[in-house]
């Protein structure tokens, strides 16, 4: 069974700016991931804007790494060592230097090793295939581009 949330359009669009603008700041931080909060930020845009979607999935460098994970196609081995390093870096930091209460720090402990696990199981993209962006004027089954676009986003 599917869980339906339903939310007026200016909520999701909302919503999907805040993960942008996170997932900026993850990408100027060093110790935060960005592409978890731009994916985050795609799901929003499809419920609530796809004139906002397809602005973010043409991004040279945001656009293919979602599309990457929404197709099936994993994540590129870059993108994974660099994912999992800033998860072990800044976990392993809050660990040592932050946390003071004892089962906390194993509570952390366990989750990094749960996320560094998960991002491994994710697939491995092959670095010579090609990404299909998505096309503005694309017709699939009679339908528009914005709601094409949406299936693609909704079909998880």
């Amino acid at each position: 069974m599917r869980l339906q949330i339903h939310l007026p359009k200016p909520i999701w669009i909302t919503f999907g700016i805040i993960f942008v603008v996170v997932g900026i700041i993850g990408i100027i931080l060093p110790l935060m991931p960005g592409l978890v909060f731009f994916i985050l930020a795609s799901f929003c845009f499809a419920k609530g804007s796809p004139k906002l979607l397809r602005k973010l999935l043409s991004h040279p460098h945001i656009g293919p790494q979602i599309m990457d994970w929404k197709r099936g196609k994993g994540m590129r081995v870059k993108t994974k060592i660099l994912a999992i390093a800033m998860v072990t870096v800044s976990l392993t930091i809050s660990i040592f230097y932050v946390i003071q209460v004892e089962y906390v720090k194993w509570v952390v402990l366990v989750s990094m090793l749960a996320i560094d696990g998960y991002i491994l199981s994710v697939k491995t993209r092959k670095t010579d295939t090609k990404i299909i962006p998505l096309n503005r004027k694309l017709n699939l089954e009679n339908k528009s581009a914005d709601e094409s676009d949406q299936k693609i986003f909704n079909s998880h």
